[in-house]
């Protein structure tokens, strides 16, 4: 987790309108952006698009004009999309694209200073309709452009979002190796889940089905909007793009050696904490557990893993802060999914002992802590308990990695430490190469 994911505040709003409504119930939008840049413009940023693009509108799913908010657009290769976008069926509204352009030291600044320093240039606005309920309009646009955008005859939402293992075959056939894509997954609970997946090199070539890593981000991290997961973050999915940073940072292990399926935890109906809260509604004394979602992220990894090319023998989990305790959870909830574990800088006020017995009265299940000693924000002594009693009770592996944290502001930049190869501050250690090998290591032991 970096300097992004730690003090960012809150939010309490009203619920957005389409928030908890079935799909079924919902229209959809999706928009791309064509461009007639040459090759070499196209490969200036890499991984990242010759720019970066927002839409932003007069809706709630569009940010209301708050040039902060909106939809990110993904860069795939020869053209930017986003992913679907549910608004009410019949609706009128006004949009435009943004450009945005970031301050250079992007990854040193909070998310106030970040938005500060940042210059966006706003295209003309235009007004659109959107589909019947089930249905999903295609909006395009062409980048420089100041003609009406095109819009595309609705689809069905069936035909855009992926519901089952024959559903994701078809689509992962023109996913090129070596790259991430962004799909939308209904579940058969009624949890929307948006996802990235990233396909190694030689993925179609492989003599043997290749290792499912999940990684579930931070609070607030998004992969379509601020805090975002391909900009802001240090995380596995900025790794794996190819820029820069990226090749420098990311272990060849983790970009050789595994698929990658990192899921977008659903918005909360009722907190609306900027990126909802894994499996539950809140971190306090009222929550709510929400076994829907624990089970729609079941499904959705069942469906990756029934590819062929896809071993779903091996799914190995891993997550910061927010995304640690989402670790913690959903391995111990699912005994004998998750083969391995790694939770990084984990947040978890809830049962120890409850957790402890999930995790090793009916699994096995090897698990690396890796937690910063000065973190302010997801206390150190809980995961130290945690390793403990695990430690006490489990038949497998419980190794627990605490280090100092004297470089950043809050002792929670832990993505740094735990997925990259390259130390960015003095005395940091950079524990890439060994998390991913230790993880692989673990598909060639017998279970405990």
């Amino acid at each position: 987790m970096d300097m992004w994911q730690t003090v960012y505040p809150m939010v309490f709003n009203d619920p957005w309108e389409v928030l908890g409504k079935p799909a079924s119930e919902l229209a959809a939008i999706r928009f791309t952006v064509t461009t007639q840049l040459s090759e070499d413009a196209k490969a200036e940023r890499q991984g990242l698009g010759p720019e970066r693009l927002r839409i932003v509108g007069s809706v709630e799913a569009l940010g209301e004009w708050d040039n902060n908010q909106g939809i990110d657009l993904f860069w795939s290769g020869s053209q930017w999309s986003t992913t679907l976008i549910d608004m009410l069926p019949d609706q009128e509204f006004t949009c435009c694209l943004l450009h945005l352009k970031e301050a250079e030291n992007l990854l040193t600044l909070h998310p106030y200073e970040a938005q500060a320093k940042r210059v966006i240039t706003e295209d003309k606005r235009f007004t659109l309709k959107t589909p019947k309920a089930g249905e999903v309009l295609e909006i395009v646009l062409e980048l420089g452009s100041e003609e009406v955008p095109k819009s595309v005859e609705p689809s069905p939402r069936s035909v855009c979002a992926l519901q089952t293992p024959d559903d994701f075959g078809k689509r992962l056939a023109d996913h090129p190796e070596g790259s991430q894509q962004i799909y939308v997954f209904d579940g058969p609970n009624g949890v929307r889940l948006d996802f990235c997946l990233y396909l190694p090199p030689n993925f179609r070539q492989a003599d043997k089905p290749w290792p499912l890593l999940v990684f579930l981000h931070a609070m607030h991290s998004r992969l379509d909007s601020d805090i975002s997961l391909f900009y802001e973050a240090e995380a596995p999915t900025r790794l794996l793009l190819d820029t820069t940073f990226s090749n420098k940072h990311c272990p060849s292990l983790l970009r050789e050696g595994f698929v990658v399926l990192c899921p977008q935890c659903p918005r909360d109906n009722v907190h609306m904490y900027g990126s909802g809260v894994w499996f539950r509604t809140d971190w306090h004394a009222t929550f709510k557990y929400m076994p829907e979602v624990e089970q729609d992220l079941a499904a959705l990894i069942d469906m990756v893993g029934h590819h062929a090319r896809i071993d779903q023998d091996f799914v190995a989990l891993t997550g910061t802060s927010m995304g640690g305790m989402g670790t913690l959870e959903f391995a111990s909830r699912r005994p004998g999914l998750i083969k391995v574990c790694v939770p990084v800088a984990a947040h978890f006020e809830f049962d120890l002992d409850a957790l402890v017995e999930r995790l090793t009265k009916e699994q096995s299940v090897p698990i690396w802590l890796i937690h910063a000693m000065e973190d302010s924000l997801c206390p150190y002594e809980t995961i130290d308990k945690l390793a403990q009693k695990l430690r006490e009770k489990s038949r497998a592996e419980v190794c627990f990695t605490g280090y100092h944290d004297d470089w950043s502001f809050s002792g929670h930049c832990a993505d740094r430490v735990s997925y990259q190869v390259c130390p960015r501050s003095e005395g940091q250690p950079a524990l890439g190469d060994d998390v991913f090998s230790w993880i692989l290591a673990q598909r060639s032991k017998p279970p405990a």
